[in-house]
């Protein structure tokens, strides 16, 4: 019996809290007589760590050559090995095949397996192998008929991956090995062709100057993040028009009564700052992707995002630009349908690089000024159109930290200065809101205050604060959203535990208790709540904005804070009839709307 322990934590900043732990767990294995493979993948090893590694009593130890696609850093494993060796009683599982990246080796594998073989000898047993799992890459580029051939040839999905590594173990290596230390320095990744004048990373006045030349509101102003309930009717409507059963003019007026039924929605609720819903968009990257150019899009490229959840991530196969607008006529339409503020709805350039699968022939970093630059254009566009308020979401900010806490710097320098690319074009009284969730980013917010947005929304209602906490320790002084329901569970939310929820802010002491500066928002976009559950949750947070609101006013927000730890599901008692009415009426409506996009 033969054994393979993974333990990728070895290549992270927490490495050497536990090696103390694997070391015990490979002695137990060892005594017990079974061979193990211990394999070690994301990253390169400190050279700490790799001295304590090689002498594990396992019978093989699998490394990762590759590292991650297009970083600066590149990987040292290579170096590593040549000056410190590998033993040779073990195995050497060489991951030269990355398993994070979707392109086909370009020779540097054999290369790199040849100087492997010229440092450790003929006697030194080796595999041939994937740097990580194959479960990021999608598994067969053969059916991606749709895409371009010159860009297939270039491809290397799960199958592929497999028969490079075939091709690779049984080859003869007859060429002249190149020096072993040569390889991982910046792998995959040349200087940036982006050349940026430092200027445009930089908003035209401050923080300070700018923010009494932008939208002002009373105290707890409202507002949603941006998607809204994705329907059964949307989404045949975007398939067909996609598969050309659905005319462009036909597709736009079914959209066109979508946004009007949400602006409507919105109206009738009392909030503050509208958006238009994001009807057209079935991904925030997706939707971007296919409007700018440089982008390419598989059809049966799925991989795992999480649990029984899978998604098909755009491929940078070039450098990015922009044609046309991308948003701009959705928010002409919204804004021409209400006297009050809708905010345009971007993604950032750092998640759409980090939701996507990157090029390997310039940095990461290159690539997101690319973005970044197509974005600030449509900034400017949106600009044009009216817009004042434009959020640009960036909640793959932290996904993209390296595993070691000393490189986060240099990652965190690129990805803030590759937002303020994307807004800094923007005029001083135009309002720039950013958006921030699926991670905790107390560890990084002078990052977050870099960003330099005027404001930011953030998730929060199951954190008990600890991010507003954060944030007010540290002094953070733009305004921000911190959201007050979790729109990841069906529970509506009382006005009474939605109330509670704003006066525990000024407990906080974020910004000093100034409640015309902190929003009202609910923790993430709505798009896969049902309309049943969302009317009745905002129709409550707008409610308790109100009454907050009031006691702002009168003096009194703060006093007698309790916080209600758990939501119901019941409307709290005093709200009058009214408001009931109102979502009654809303619904009819939207059994209406649903009647006519069925026809």
């Amino acid at each position: 019996m033969r054994g393979t322990v993974h333990e990728p934590v070895l290549a992270s900043g927490q490495a050497t809290a536990v090696l103390g732990s694997v070391k015990s767990a490979t002695a137990a294995l060892a005594a017990a007589g079974v061979p193990i493979n211990l394999v070690v993948y994301y990253d390169d090893l400190e050279a700490s760590v790799y001295r304590e590694v090689v002498q594990l009593p396992v019978a093989a130890i699998s490394l990762d050559f590759c590292g991650v696609p297009g970083a600066a850093h590149g990987c040292a494993t290579a170096a590593l090995i040549d000056e410190l060796g590998f033993p040779k009683d073990k195995r050497l599982g060489a991951g030269i095949i990355d398993g994070r990246s979707i392109w086909r080796d370009d020779g540097t594998a054999s290369k790199l397996l040849t100087a492997l073989r010229a440092k450790l000898g003929a006697d030194q047993p080796i595999s041939v192998q994937s740097s990580t799992t194959l479960q990021h890459v999608p598994y067969d580029v053969t059916p991606e008929t749709g895409l371009p051939a010159d860009l297939v040839s270039r491809l290397a999905f799960a199958l592929q991956k497999l028969e490079e590594m075939v091709t690779l173990a049984s080859s003869s290596g007859a060429e002249a090995a190149a020096p072993l230390a040569s390889f991982g320095a910046g792998y995959g990744a040349s200087e940036s062709t982006t050349t940026v004048p430092e200027a445009m990373y930089s908003r035209s006045e401050s923080y300070e100057a700018r923010r009494g030349k932008q939208p002002t509101f009373a105290p707890f102003p409202t507002t949603t993040i941006g998607s809204f309930p994705q329907t059964a009717a949307i989404r045949r409507a975007r398939l067909q028009y996609k598969r050309g059963a659905l005319s462009e003019e036909r597709y736009r007026e079914r959209i066109g009564a979508e946004i009007g039924y949400v602006i409507g929605v919105q109206e009738a609720l009392g909030v503050d700052v509208l958006v238009h819903g994001e009807p057209e968009r079935s991904d925030m990257v997706e939707y971007f992707g296919l409007k700018l150019d440089g982008y390419a899009f598989t059809e049966q490229g799925w991989v795992q995002s999480y649990g029984s959840r899978y998604v098909r991530p755009p491929i940078v196969a070039g450098d990015v630009s922009r044609a046309a607008p991308m948003t701009v006529h959705e928010y002409a339409l919204a804004q021409a349908l209400t006297a009050r503020p809708v905010k345009g709805m971007l993604t950032g350039p750092v998640t759409m690089l980090n939701w996507s699968f990157p090029r390997k022939d310039i940095p990461r970093s290159a690539q997101a000024f690319q973005i970044a630059l197509a974005l600030r254009a449509e900034v400017a566009d949106l600009e044009a159109a009216g817009c004042a308020i434009v959020q640009v979401d960036e909640p793959a900010l932290r996904e993209g930290l390296p595993l070691k806490g000393a490189r986060w710097e240099a990652y965190l320098d690129w990805a803030v200065r590759a937002f303020r690319l994307s807004v800094a074009g923007a005029a001083p009284g135009t309002q720039i809101v950013t958006h921030l969730c699926y991670s905790s980013f107390e560890d990084i917010l002078p990052a977050i205050d870099a960003m330099d947005a005027d404001v930011l929304t953030i998730e929060n209602s199951r954190s008990d604060n600890e991010m507003i906490r954060a944030l007010a320790s540290a002094g953070y002084a733009r305004d921000v959203g911190p959201g007050v329901y979790d729109v990841h569970s069906p529970v509506v939310p009382t006005v009474e535990f939605l109330a509670d929820k704003l006066r525990s802010f000024g407990s906080t002491g974020i910004l000093g208790g100034d409640a015309s500066r902190i929003w009202v928002n609910p923790d993430c976009g709505l798009k896969t709540r049902r309309w049943e559950e969302v009317l009745p949750a905002m129709r409550n947070m707008v409610e308790a904005s109100r009454l907050v609101r009031e006691e702002v006013r009168a003096g009194k927000w703060g006093e007698g804070v309790v916080v209600v730890k758990v939501a119901g599901k019941a409307a709290s008692a005093g709200q009058g009839d009214q408001p009931q009415r109102r979502l009654q009426r809303l619904l009819q409506l939207r059994r209406l709307r649903l009647w006519w996009m069925a026809t």
